[in-house]
């Protein structure tokens, strides 16, 4: 990876909101960069390295950082609310096993 793709992923990862990445046009200003094609072969470039993916069917704003947990389709599905209760149930069994040293 260069250090350009590394800032592009960093880019990602900073600019996508609520798991909607950032359009070509944000990341080529945020890297000020001259054309949106130079993102477009960066990317290119760093999905066939394996270090982003590519949405399937999603038309634009498709990009995620490969490994991300937070990416996952079944996450995408759930609610804020469904979402805090899940993180609210798996703090609450690890306090226990922490209190209880297990």
């Amino acid at each position: 990876m260069t250090l350009r793709e590394l800032q592009l992923v960093k880019a990602i990862e900073r600019l996508t909101v609520d798991g909607i990445a950032p359009t070509y046009e944000q990341l080529r200003l945020e890297l000020g960069l001259a054309s949106k094609n130079s993102v477009h072969r960066m990317m290119h470039s760093l999905r066939r390295q394996g270090h982003i993916d590519f949405t399937p069917h999603a038309k634009s704003r498709n990009v995620r950082i490969a490994g991300d947990p937070y990416a996952r389709p079944e996450l995408e599905k759930l609610s804020d609310a469904q979402l805090g209760e899940i993180r609210d149930r798996a703090l609450s069994i690890l306090a226990k096993r922490l209190a209880f040293g297990a």
